[in-house]
């Protein structure tokens, strides 16, 4: 750490635990540009997020993540400060509290607000780094209903997942004249460029926040949980594009799509097969392609790369069209 001009730390409190810290000094990474916006920001982008941690590091993490997701974060080490901020009015689409705090736990937290009654009727996700949590306080967390109980030290994966099971099929809060808006979609899309989707993935939630992104394209997608019932759902339905997820068990996509490129016959129009995956290595690009794949998309989604995806899909649909309707046998 000190070769690479930081310092390194340890803040120790009896009966607490130990936290340790450093600093490095690294180049400046370029700030992503904003067309490419994650499918995640779409639904997070102006929610308004209360954290409660006596750590002030912890607190400002949270906040700079918070912030790249496009939420509104406020952050406070004062449990009873976050009460106060509450019943006084404050509105928040969710709060995230930390179990382990003096004077106040973070389940202890979590009554005080639910106690609130209406105002205090917001999604809580509780940060424990108790692993696994006792029986006692799992008894202590009856009532309370957590959104979700995650452990520490916090990942940005698992939290966002939280935050996706949280917001996924819920409203989005009307955004103040002063607060960052989501990206537009364009609802006739699919009135444009009409297509039957199927989209596959093993993950419930990754599901159902592609099927809102679809959704506010003009899509109705059909879902599938697994590379089987991906070939079942096609063999039904004949889709034009079929999103599908690499990493899945049992039958992961690429076999999958040779199954589904086996099952057509020379008169059937084939689907247009994007590759979805978080885990791309070099030459799995080619490796899908090799399958039968059409495309490749990167997890997380973005939302200028799946409807450009989807035009390229349109695009190609169109030329298979025109090479059945010119089979072998005529001539132009």
């Amino acid at each position: 750490v000190e070769l690479m001009g930081g310092e390194v730390w340890v803040e120790s409190v009896e009966g607490t635990g130990t936290t340790f810290f450093f600093t490095i000094r690294a180049p400046t990474a370029p700030a992503p540009k904003r067309a490419q916006m994650s499918l995640a920001k779409v639904e997070l982008t102006g929610r308004r997020l209360l954290f409660v941690d006596d750590n002030a590091t912890n607190r400002r993490i949270m906040s700079l993540q918070a912030q790249a997701w496009g939420m509104i974060p406020y952050a406070t080490g004062s449990p009873s400060d976050a009460i106060r901020m509450i019943a006084d009015g404050e509105t928040f689409d969710v709060i995230v509290l930390d179990m382990n705090m003096p004077d106040m736990d973070g389940i202890e937290l979590a009554r005080g607000i639910r106690a609130l009654g209406d105002k205090g009727s917001i999604p809580l996700v509780l940060l424990s780094s108790m692993v696994p949590i006792s029986e006692q306080k799992k008894m202590e967390m009856e009532g309370v209903n957590f959104a979700a109980v995650l452990s520490k030290p916090i990942k940005p994966s698992p939290l966002l997942n939280a935050f996706m099971a949280v917001f996924a099929g819920a409203p989005t809060r009307f955004a103040k004249p002063d607060q960052p808006k989501s990206p537009v979609l364009d609802s006739a899309m699919a009135a444009k460029f009409p297509l039957r989707i199927l989209l596959v993935d093993d993950n419930a939630t990754n599901r159902k926040l592609g099927f809102k992104v679809l959704e506010r394209l003009g899509y109705r997608a059909e879902l599938a949980g697994d590379g089987q019932s991906a070939i079942s759902s096609y063999a039904e339905g004949r889709h034009d594009i079929i999103l599908m997820d690499i990493e899945m068990p049992d039958m992961d996509g690429v076999e999958a799509t040779r199954l589904i490129r086996a099952s057509g016959s020379r008169e059937q129009r084939q689907p247009y097969i994007v590759a979805l995956t978080a885990n791309a290595m070099a030459g799995d690009r080619e490796r899908y392609l090799d399958a039968g794949m059409d495309d490749y998309l990167s997890k997380p989604l973005r939302v200028e790369e799946l409807v450009a995806s989807l035009k390229r899909a349109v695009l190609v649909s169109g030329q298979r069209s025109n090479n059945l309707s010119n089979g072998p046998g005529e001539t132009g």
